[in-house]
């Protein structure tokens, strides 16, 4: 009987399940906060799975030609699934990085920390801002819905907190640029209020993982480099008393919980500085360890690993930030690891 056939080959399968998952947590666990990194190289991708000690170019290489470029990586908590997204197409991962397929062409996407929620902009565009359909996905990018309605942007960047209800997107034009917010997976959407914020940056606001706490980034304010928030993107305030205060800030990373919080700022002619705060964005302090030129930063679940890429190479950290090692003097764009609660 053929349902017979069926049901023993379903009972082995959940079996098997079952084995692997005693087998994790007899070794646990199976994946470890920060384990698993991922970077981006002009075309290629690289993956880490020892904290950032060795790196190794996946064996595919997605995307090619002068004017596709990688705008999106993320790594999920175990590691698997990762998914990256250039400005044409979108790939996923179910080997640790060593392989990609291809997935909806959904461009400038966003992902929940388990990649079941995410959010993209449909449509192909090469530039900065796009003015495609925002659209959310609650099904690992199975089935998308449209958000926000009709309204097609310009729509400049995205984020997705690792809980997956906390949603940012920047929209608007040079000088006027506004953050729209979400705090229910993208069912209903509000403005920031960002009074006295001059100059918002492109950038996407980086979130702890319940969103709660939110670093947005400047350009060219006279006040400060990054304005804060610890309401979920309600209200954003200016940080003061930090150095280069009249600096851009160029992109930024929270732990789960908010604590560690790290920003790059662009320092013309020199090394960019790293600020690093202990405190939920109270006080912060320069990381002098960083020596080379890095634009990207990302930050494990604990804070304890943090690694940078830039056109100096890669910077990896894991003690929160005190010592640092260099592992590559190439250019790179794009950096992700695995946060594990």
């Amino acid at each position: 009987d053929r349902r017979i056939i069926f049901f023993q080959r379903a009972n082995m399968f959940i079996l098997a399940l079952a084995l692997l998952a005693s087998l994790c947590a007899a070794t646990a666990p199976c994946a470890q906060d920060g384990q698993y990194q991922l970077a981006t190289e002009r075309y290629q991708i690289y993956y880490s799975h020892d904290f950032g000690a060795t790196w190794t170019p996946s064996d595919t290489q997605p995307v090619s030609g002068p004017f596709e470029e990688w705008r999106f990586i993320h790594v999920a908590p175990t590691g698997v699934p990762m998914f990256a997204a250039s400005t044409v197409h979108a790939f996923v991962s179910l080997n640790y990085g060593v392989d990609w397929l291809p997935i909806a062409s959904n461009i400038f996407q966003a992902s929940s920390a388990t990649g079941q929620v995410q959010l993209a902009i449909t449509g192909l565009s090469y530039d900065l801002c796009n003015s495609g359909t925002l659209t959310v996905s609650n099904n690992t990018g199975v089935s998308w819905r449209t958000a926000l309605g009709s309204e097609r942007g310009p729509f400049c960047g995205l984020a997705v907190s690792d809980a997956g209800s906390s949603m940012v997107v920047v929209t608007g034009s040079y000088q006027n640029i506004t953050l729209l917010r979400s705090i229910d997976g993208g069912a209903s959407w509000h403005v920031s209020n960002t009074s006295g914020f001059k100059s918002l940056s492109y950038s996407p606001p980086a979130m702890s993982a319940s969103g709660r706490y939110q670093i947005a980034l400047s350009t060219s304010s006279p006040i400060s480099p990054i304005y804060v928030s610890s309401n979920y993107g309600a209200i954003f305030t200016p940080v003061t008393g930090l150095p280069l205060f009249r600096s851009t800030a160029i992109d930024a990373a929270l732990s789960c919980s908010g604590k560690i919080q790290v920003f790059i700022m662009y320092n013309p002619g020199s090394v960019n500085p790293v600020l690093l705060s202990a405190d939920y964005g109270r006080t912060w302090r320069t990381l002098d360890a960083i020596r080379i030129a890095v634009g990207e930063v990302a930050v494990s679940c604990s804070g304890q690993h943090i690694v940078a890429v830039g056109n100096g190479g890669i910077v990896v950290s894991n003690d929160t930030g005190a010592t640092w090692t260099q592992k590559s003097a190439s250019e790179w764009t794009l950096v992700d690891v695995n946060k594990l609660q």
